[in-house]
């Protein structure tokens, strides 16, 4: 029989018990003495009532992205039967960690995205039957109690916990070498704190069953050399991001069943050994080594062996030397045959290689990867035209060859359209001819892009492994005069850039096709003629870069219709006539016009007149329109 409910203060916390209520009937649970669970994602919008911390006989508690508010009541903490309490992705629920009881029953602890702020306690170590404990994304403080390595078990000798999620929080402190007896732990993450101190990493050989091990994004200095006689397990997710390593870690060389491996952001130094490309060749689908000092491939040609990989990221070091090859079904391998891991097909999304010293040609290969999102190889030292080939991979979103030595004409050639291609950032090359008018006809991801429902690219893939974050496409492009860098890209950002290199012949008119445009470069090449008018047609451009060509004529009034126009440069140029006025246009100075004399000296005279207007006013209203005066006399 159902309890019968006694009154509440809170229409609320009211609301949300009749939902549970009425929920458990629904799904066949008659009572809710030993079980309050809600839908997961259910909006219930509310406080936790307090009246819970009376349900002696309760014994499991799941209410997981309700939209709970509040602070979370203590006493729910302390109910003598409670094995089983998942409160999480509630962001707006608060609360703190009561002092734990040895005679707890609880088994699962999860409160990840949640606001629960303070200390641990170091009484966690009493809760003799627990078994997962996710505390990823909330923010605890203080540091990690050595009782973590010492929670008793009532069954046998070793402790019952499988699962210690504490990533992304504001913990201190080192890391209790007390953990090696957890000997049933599976996942151990406690990556983006601000841990520090050196740790050996043979306390984490001592866990047999460990499979998940995270301390990316720490203070930590990771001491990787393996005892001689300790017996090195396979793990599964391995994240040593910002471990202060100087080497590849030797045991690496044993893996047979990586999914996940990143080394980003330490300083590993020399060549990639060659056994590396041999690690995990059938399970490993995420790659990260960006952010080093690596300086080439150690035994020559490296040829891309992993059948699952997803995420290949060696961006930001010193590699030199020819590229990387991707075998294909038609690439002879070493001995003669085909590299059985590619037989079926290649499953790159994202390749990550800019920013090195690497030379040679884009490995042709890479045509067989039609899984591939995004491809970034900007500022190396490539010398190759341009890789129209890649027009056919079906879902391309993004692609950087900035800061190369790409050459020759940028035409179509074949049936490839580059048809998802959204990021195109050819800038600082050496790349002449026209413009490519049968690209800018055809690429249609740059004409409509669905903004109803805004997300970042790449957020499509997740990884098995639940608290580390998704992997976020991320690119540097010149915008509004800068060099930005945009560490996660809109699913609606659209962007051309074109700029420092030769083109030449006049803009054309099909550009103007492309409507869902944000940022437009075409600055430092050799473009004659008119601008098109029918760059008006771009209602969504944010930023136009026309500077230091050689275009002539006047500015296309109707480009004042562009509403969201925040950056305009037509500087060095031939320009002359009237200029745009008013919305946006009213916003630029006279460095948008700077070494384009007659529109100069237009923008001097519509200022000039202005001002004769507003000497025209009598005092009291001139004070009154001194900041419009402001905005129209810019520059």
């Amino acid at each position: 029989m159902m309890r019968a409910w006694p009154c509440f203060n809170s229409s609320k916390a009211l609301s949300l018990l009749v939902i549970l209520a009425v929920q458990n009937w629904i799904h066949g649970n008659s009572s809710m003495e030993k079980e309050v669970t809600a839908a997961l994602g259910v909006n219930i919008s509310s406080m936790v009532p307090d009246i819970l911390a009376n349900f002696s006989s309760l014994e499991s508690l799941r209410l997981s992205g309700c939209i709970l508010q509040g602070e979370f009541p203590i006493g729910i903490f302390q109910l003598p039967n409670l094995k089983i309490l998942n409160i999480s992705e509630n962001q707006d629920l608060k609360g703190y960690l009561p002092p734990f009881q040895l005679r707890s029953l609880l088994k699962s602890l999860i409160l990840y995205e949640t606001n629960f702020v303070g200390e641990l306690p170091s009484s966690i170590g009493n809760l003799a039957y627990l078994e997962d404990l996710e505390f990823y994304s909330c923010n605890f403080t203080g540091q990690l109690p050595s009782s973590l390595g010492q929670i008793p078990s009532q069954t046998d000798a070793h402790s019952k916990v499988v699962k210690l999620e504490l990533s992304s929080n504001k913990l201190q402190g080192s890391i209790p070498r007390t953990l090696s007896n957890l000997k049933n732990l599976q996942t151990l993450s406690f990556h983006s704190n601000n841990l520090s101190g050196v740790v050996d990493v043979n306390i984490f050989f001592q866990l047999k069953k460990l499979r998940t091990l995270m301390l990316s994004y720490n203070n930590l200095w990771l001491l990787t050399e393996s005892n001689t006689n300790a017996t090195i397990h396979n793990f599964t997710y391995l994240g040593l991001a910002s471990c202060n390593l100087s080497e590849f870690p030797h045991f690496l060389q044993n893996q047979h069943e990586l999914q996940f491996l990143d080394l980003s952001s330490n300083n590993i130094q020399g060549p990639i050994p060659s056994w590396l490309w041999n690690m995990s060749r059938n399970s490993l689908q995420y790659m990260n080594l960006s952010h080093n000092f690596l300086k080439g491939f150690d035994g020559g040609p490296v040829f891309l062996q992993w059948a699952h990989l997803i995420v290949l990221d060696i961006q930001s070091n010193m590699l030199q030397g020819s590229l990387l090859s991707v075998p294909t079904r038609s690439t002879n391998y070493f001995d003669g045959s085909i590299s059985p891991a590619w037989r079926s097909k290649c499953n790159l999304r994202f390749i990550n290689l800019s920013r090195n010293r690497l030379q040679g040609q884009l490995p042709r290969s890479l045509a067989n990867c039609s899984m591939l999102e995004f491809i970034d190889f900007g500022e190396n030292q490539l010398n190759d035209s341009f890789p129209s080939w890649l027009g056919n991979l079906p879902k391309l979103k993004v692609l950087i060859l900035r800061s190369n030595g790409f050459y020759g004409a940028l035409r179509k050639v074949g049936t490839g359209k580059f048809s998802k291609l959204q990021i195109i950032d050819l800038s600082q090359n050496t790349l002449t001819g026209y413009l490519p008018t049968t690209y800018f006809r055809v690429w249609n991801a740059m004409k409509i892009i669905d903004e109803s429902h805004m997300t970042y690219m790449g957020e499509n893939f997740q990884f098995p492994y639940s608290s580390y974050d998704n992997y976020d496409y991320s690119i540097t492009m010149n915008n509004k005069g800068l060099e930005l860098e945009y560490l996660k890209l809109p699913s609606t950002l659209a962007a051309i850039d074109f700029s420092c290199n030769r083109f030449e012949g006049a803009i054309p008119n099909a550009i103007g096709n492309l409507t869902a445009l944000h940022l437009l470069n075409l600055s430092n090449n050799m473009l004659i003629g008119h601008i098109p008018s029918s760059l008006a047609n771009m209602k969504e451009l944010e930023s136009l870069d026309l500077s230091s060509n050689q275009l002539s004529g006047q500015v296309p009034l109707q480009l004042s219709q562009l509403t969201y126009l925040s950056s305009f440069n037509v500087s060095w140029n031939n320009l002359s006539g009237p200029i745009p006025e008013g919305k946006q246009f009213d916003t630029f100075d006279r460095n948008s016009y700077k070494g384009t004399q007659d529109c100069v000296e237009l923008f001097w005279r519509r200022n000039v007149e202005i001002l004769k207007l507003f000497l025209q006013l009598p005092p009291p209203l001139q004070k009154m329109k001194t900041r419009d005066l402001s905005l129209k006399l810019i520059g």
